[in-house]
C-alpha cells in the first residue's frame, strides 16, 4: 500500500490559529485544492450544545462550532456495500489514516488546529483527481444563488455547465448541474 506524507504548504498545520470559522473553512478549501485532498466532517460539536453540558458561556454567535474532527475521504476500513443482487459498489474508504482535530482555544479566543496526521495510506493524493470529489465541486450557497438566477434564462445544462465551470473553476459534472436544477424546482414548488 503507497502511505504519503504530503508537505505541509502553509495552509494547515497543527498548532495553527484561525480568528474565525470561516477563516479555516477558506484555509481547509485552499489547502485541499492545492494538495488534490478531500476531507469529511467525522464528529463536529456545536457550541451552544457544549454550552449547555459544560455550564459555558462561549458565544455561539461568533464561534458556531466548539470543536470539530475532519478525516481524509478515504478515512476507515473498506466495507462491501453489496447486500444482495447488485454488483459490488465502489467505496472510498481504503485505510488511510490523514486526519486533523480543530477546537477553539480559550487562551487566544479563537480555533486552534490540535493535532494534524497528514499520513495518507492506500492511495495517493493528486491534484488533478482531487478536483473531481464531490465535496471538492460543490458550490458554495452563495455560488449556488447566482447559478439559479442563471439557471432561470439558461435552459441548456451544456451551456449552464460551461458558464459554472469557467466562472467558479470547479470542475462540476453533468449530474451536478442536473441536481441543482432538480434542487431549484423543489424550492419553487
Amino acid at each position: 500500500m503507497a502511505v504519503a506524507s504530503l508537505p505541509v504548504m502553509g495552509n494547515l498545520e497543527a498548532g495553527q490559529l484561525f480568528e474565525t470559522w470561516d477563516d479555516f473553512k477558506a484555509a481547509l478549501a485552499t489547502y485541499s485544492e492545492k494538495t488534490g485532498t478531500a476531507w469529511r466532517v467525522k464528529h463536529i460539536s456545536k457550541t451552544i450544545t457544549v454550552n449547555k453540558n459544560k455550564n459555558m458561556t462561549l458565544d455561539a454567535s461568533r464561534y458556531p462550532y466548539y470543536q470539530g474532527e475532519y478525516v481524509c475521504v478515504h478515512f476507515g476500513q473498506p466495507t462491501n456495500s453489496s447486500r444482495g443482487i447488485r454488483e459490488c459498489q465502489r467505496v472510498l474508504p481504503c485505510g488511510c489514516l490523514a486526519s486533523f482535530t480543530i477546537s477553539y482555544f480559550a487562551k487566544k479566543d479563537c480555533y486552534r488546529i490540535n493535532k494534524f496526521n497528514n499520513v495518507h495510506k492506500g492511495h495517493q493524493p493528486d491534484v488533478l483527481l482531487g478536483s473531481f470529489y464531490a465535496i471538492n465541486r460543490r458550490l458554495t450557497p452563495e455560488q449556488q444563488k447566482e447559478v439559479f438566477s442563471h439557471a432561470i434564462m439558461e435552459p441548456n445544462n451544456a451551456l449552464l455547465l460551461d458558464a459554472v465551470r469557467l466562472t467558479y473553476g470547479k470542475n462540476t459534472q453533468p449530474r451536478d448541474i442536473a441536481n441543482l436544477r432538480q434542487k431549484f424546482k423543489s424550492r419553487k414548488a
